[in-house]
């Protein structure tokens, strides 16, 4: 059995932090993941000799991207554990060659850095490799240096970019995934917080937003299932939100509106406490519970595991969501109540992804948003001042004084007077991408 040197480039590693010495600079999420998945084929020859009976040895660099790069080489191989050489992290290739050429094992796999292994690779065959994080490169060390037929095979690494795509999507869920949370005990902690409320209601809106936006890479059934009950969750927020922006509309009333204020202050708490019994329950527990696991642990599709996520496929399914979106504001009918809301819901989707996803969407999502939002806006007038009509019309008069009746009366001719404008004034069509 021929003799032959390995070498392996370390996988994408983070930039060094203030005060951090580069030794210390640990792999990417993505690198991790990336390397994972495309060394088992790259190195698929040499597991091959290992399982035939070859010897094998892995040496690594003390630089903690190659120790971890290293431990991933192992565990492909087969191989309980690798050595750290401290020639690996200089700058001497003809050294490091030398040593590994006196090593009497069958295979020394270096794991280590460039230009070192794009040099001892010029040394061995003549031709210096274009090492790529994650790259690996099989040499014969059975003949002359420089001869040509030494390189065994070379390939060039994973498509890290792939992996740098999926974990930003990763992350920006996580990080949506602990707003819902911290929002929700801030809620729980003082419900007759306006600011609450509607924190609470976007934060699990934009999760949401971005568990549709992720569907065709991430496993439906328990996606979905936290889905639904995210929805749950905000739906029963709904008529506390309202109460909040009729309140807004009262206290805006000229000549002021005090009792009817008061009255609907009564009607907001009534509503607090409904609310704080439902999250009390087993069930919103659990859908707390249930959205922690999941955005701390999203369960990929298994292409995505293989292959990470392409780039420009993001931003084709986000093209898809906005052409889907345009086309519907296009035969809006402001008359149609349900289908304004829905468009409406469209709309905050496409805002809450932009605003989540800023550098995988490409250049034209910052005109995407403001379009969204725009039209989120303009509809959320007609929306609100529907809602305000509504609630109006369900106030028990019985429980109002004189005043507060004539004040409710007032606010019915208001709103229903900013919805007829408000009809009459078509929503602007997006063009966006």
């Amino acid at each position: 059995m021929t003799r032959s040197l390995v070498l392996v480039r370390h996988g994408k590693a983070r930039l060094a932090e203030e005060g951090q010495a580069d030794l210390q600079r640990p792999l990417t999420s993505a690198g991790k993941h990336s390397l994972a998945a495309s060394l088992p084929a790259e190195l698929a020859p040499v597991r091959h000799l290992v399982e035939e009976g070859a010897d094998v040895v892995v040496w690594a660099s003390p630089a903690l991207r190659a120790c971890q790069t290293a431990d991933i080489v192992c565990a492909t191989l087969g191989v309980d554990g690798y050595e750290k050489h401290d020639i690996l992290a200089g700058s001497d290739p003809a050294a490091m060659f030398l040593q590994a050429q006196e090593d009497p094992h069958k295979l020394i796999v270096l794991v280590g850095h460039t230009p070192t292994l794009d040099k001892i690779s010029q040394a061995s065959c003549g031709t210096r490799m274009p090492f790529k994080p994650g790259a690996v490169c099989m040499l014969s060390l059975d003949n002359a240096p420089g001869r040509p037929e030494n390189l065994r095979y070379f390939a060039q690494g994973p498509q890290v970019e792939r992996w740098e795509c999926a974990d930003e999507l990763a992350c920006a869920i996580r990080k949506t995934g602990s707003a819902v949370t911290s929002c929700y005990h801030a809620f729980v902690d003082d419900p007759s917080d306006a600011d609450a409320v509607h924190d609470l209601r976007i934060s699990i809106r934009t999760l949401r937003s971005l568990l549709i936006f992720a569907e065709p890479w991430i496993k439906g059934k328990h996606a979905a299932k936290v889905e639904e009950k995210l929805r749950d969750l905000v739906r029963s927020t709904s008529d506390l939100r309202e109460y909040d922006v009729l309140a807004d509309v009262i206290a805006a009333l000229d000549p002021a509106a005090h009792e009817l204020a008061e009255a609907c202050a009564t009607m907001r708490a009534e509503e607090a406490e409904r609310v704080l019994d439902f999250f009390a329950t087993q069930k919103s527990q659990k859908a707390i519970g249930d959205l922690q696991d999941l955005t701390k642990h999203l369960p990929w599709k298994g292409q995505v595991k293989a292959s990470g996520i392409e780039p420009e496929a993001l931003a084709e399914r986000y093209r898809s969501l906005w052409e889907a979106f345009a086309e519907r504001c296009r035969t809006l009918d402001l008359k149609d109540t349900e289908l304004t809301h829905d468009i409406r819901k469209d709309a905050k989707l496409l805002r809450y992804v932009t605003r989540a996803l800023p550098d995988l969407l490409g250049d034209t999502a910052a005109q995407v948003g403001a379009e969204a939002r725009a039209v989120q806006d303009r509809l959320g007038e007609l929306c609100d001042a529907r809602a305000n009509v509504q609630i109006a019309n369900g106030i028990p008069v019985e429980r109002l004084s004189a005043a507060a009746a004539a004040e409710l009366v007032r606010l019915r001719a208001q709103e229903r007077a900013r919805i007829d404008v408000l009809l009459a004034t078509p929503v602007e069509e997006p063009t966006g991408l």
